[in-house]
């Protein structure tokens, strides 16, 4: 269920960011008329090259700026000669079209093809006339809504209403791949060999007022200079991003290359470990009575946590053990030993108003389930921290999701893009990475975030930057199923060898001899790693006697489990 859920997610979000569009834009030529009474005439041709069947094509027009948009019309051209203002009428096949919210949607039916589409409308009022000067601002391409295709090859020619000399035209063209191409008294052409969606090539040209000749002009909100440094500004301002942004691509890159050698050696470290770690298990002894039990059981019975804590705490030299009255009993020893917090806890509850802890029945009840519950917990804390998974893979694979996230909105807002559009993108990814705080291994969870955060980064208008990040989710992908593998703690693998190894002794009834020393802590952990059938009476000597000062030798002898004594009848 959870699996159909993060793909219906995936599949929503795409659904919302991919554009659908089956076409491009291979070449796009505009020629703008400005006429005497602030109207401006506009004549389009576009080139809609079709990878499928698409039956309409949608032109979005800026709407700011303008009094309206009137006298549209869209054709398909027909003959040989697509230059706006030189296309005969003969040329031209009437299209139909509807207007949306701000797209006019015009009927092709193209379909692996390319077919021209000739635009003509006019803008209202659509240059501001001052006294002083004339402000054409045209947005046709601005970093707004309506650029919402990729453009190549894109003219955009703009004529005046008269002859302005050049010297008193000043001219902006915001694409910083784009140049002006032409400029006399007549007009100025505009070209740029790819206009990105979102990306800014509006252009403005500031020219004198007097041959606005039907136009009443209006005092100008700012001189011309002004005018000019305040544009200036805005270039100066969009530089500055860039450079911003630039900055972001190279740390992210290096960054990139640190991550992926990390990776490298991380594997290579890991199989080496692996290599080294398999097949070798150590002493059993060398683990503590507790280690060993959870080892085996991560829910093990009070009795059994008691007993292994209890001979934990001695073989470290804090406790001593004894026989009294045929009972299992520990004292403090009265050295100085370096304890956990678990360890610490257990001898406080325990010891809290008794010299001698007895081991029967009364123990557990004395200390209480909540006391247990405390104590269990603080002592698998430990374990964990000891023979349990390394977490630190999984800390890293979050930091660095986290820091994705940081990065795409740092880069989004940096690019201006809207802050709906950003929270609309990053709404699924990071609702799928809280999802792994509980889920916290499950790769389509974490694959589908990291994927639609590469789209995200693929969205912004920087080349450069898309293929970084990139680059950067293949490697947080590739992290995402080096995670287990790196996470797994290679001596709770020898541990659990160590384990089988010892059964696998018990159960082949090999004779060896123990020592007196010895039988105790050996005899706690064959109790832990049972065997059936295996007697452990037999591993008793005359050379363990007197038996009362190695007690659970003693007890085994006389054919009393030491679990046994802890039961409530």
């Amino acid at each position: 269920m959870l699996k159909k859920l993060m793909i219906t997610a995936g599949f929503l979000w795409l659904f919302i960011a991919a554009d659908a569009a089956a076409y491009s834009v291979q070449e796009a030529k505009v020629r703008v008329w400005i006429q005497p009474n602030g109207d401006v005439t506009v004549n389009e041709v576009f080139h809609y090259s079709f990878t499928e069947y698409e039956e309409e094509v949608g032109r979005t027009l800026y709407r700011e700026g303008h009094s309206g948009v009137a006298d549209f019309e869209a054709y398909a051209i027909t003959g040989p000669n697509d230059e706006p203002g030189f296309i005969q009428s003969s040329d031209l096949a009437l299209l139909d079209y509807e207007y949306g919210d701000e797209t006019v949607w015009t009927t092709v039916d193209g379909e692996y093809e390319t077919i021209k589409v000739f635009y003509s409308y006019t803008l209202e009022d659509a240059v501001r006339v001052y006294d002083e000067y004339t402000d054409a601002y045209l947005p046709f391409f601005s970093d707004g809504s309506h650029h919402d295709d990729d453009i190549n090859e894109l003219y955009i020619d703009v004529i005046f209403p008269g002859p302005v000399p050049t010297d008193q035209q000043k001219v902006f063209f915001a694409d910083k791949k784009g140049d002006i191409t032409l400029q006399d008294e007549s007009g100025v052409r505009f070209y740029t060999p790819s206009s990105s969606i979102f990306t800014n090539s509006e252009v403005r040209i500031l020219f004198p007022s007097d041959v606005m000749t039907e136009a009443e002009p209006v005092p100008a909100p700012m001189s011309i200079e002004k005018a000019i440094e305040e544009q200036e500004a805005i270039y100066a301002e969009a530089d500055e991003r860039s450079a911003t942004l630039s900055s972001i691509q190279n740390a992210i890159m290096w960054f990139n290359i640190f991550l992926i050698i990390a990776i490298i050696t991380s594997v290579i470290l890991m199989f080496v470990i692996r290599k080294r770690s398999s097949g070798h298990a150590e002493n059993v002894m060398n683990f503590t009575p507790l280690a060993i039990l959870f080892g085996q059981n991560e829910a093990p019975k009070q009795p059994e946590s008691l007993l292994a804590a209890l001979y934990t705490i001695k073989e470290k030299g804090a406790l001593t053990s004894g026989v009294r009255g045929e009972k299992l009993t520990f004292r403090k020893s009265g050295q100085t030993v370096s304890l956990t917090k678990s360890e610490k806890f257990l001898l406080e509850a325990l010891f809290r108003h008794h010299d001698e802890v007895v081991v029967d029945e009364s123990l557990l009840t004395e200390f209480s389930s909540q006391g247990y519950k405390t104590w269990e917990k603080l002592a698998k804390k430990e374990f964990n921290s000891q023979l349990g998974p390394n977490k630190r893979p999984l800390l890293l694979l979050r930091i660095l999701m986290l820091l994705m996230f940081a990065l795409l909105i740092a880069t989004h807002v940096i690019d201006q893009s809207h802050w709906l559009a950003i929270v609309i993108l990053l709404t699924v990814p990071v609702i799928l990475f809280a999802l792994t705080f509980k889920f916290t291994l499950n790769k389509w969870l974490w694959l589908i975030a990291i994927a639609l955060n590469i789209i995200t980064g693929i969205m912004l208008i920087d080349i450069g930057l898309n293929l970084t990040f990139l680059t950067y989710g293949i490697a947080l992908a590739i992290l995402v199923f080096l995670v287990k593998p790196l996470s797994v703690n290679y001596k709770k693998s020898q541990l659990e060898d160590s384990i089988l190894s010892f059964k696998f002794m018990l159960s082949s009834n090999d004779t060896f001899s123990i020592t007196r020393e010895a039988i105790d802590p050996w005899m706690i952990r064959a109790i832990e790693m049972a065997v059936n059938g295996v007697d452990l009476k037999s591993y008793i000597t005359p050379d363990h006697h007197p038996l009362e000062a190695v007690p659970l030798a003693y007890f085994i002898a006389k054919d009393v489990h030491p679990y046994e004594m802890m039961e409530i009848e």
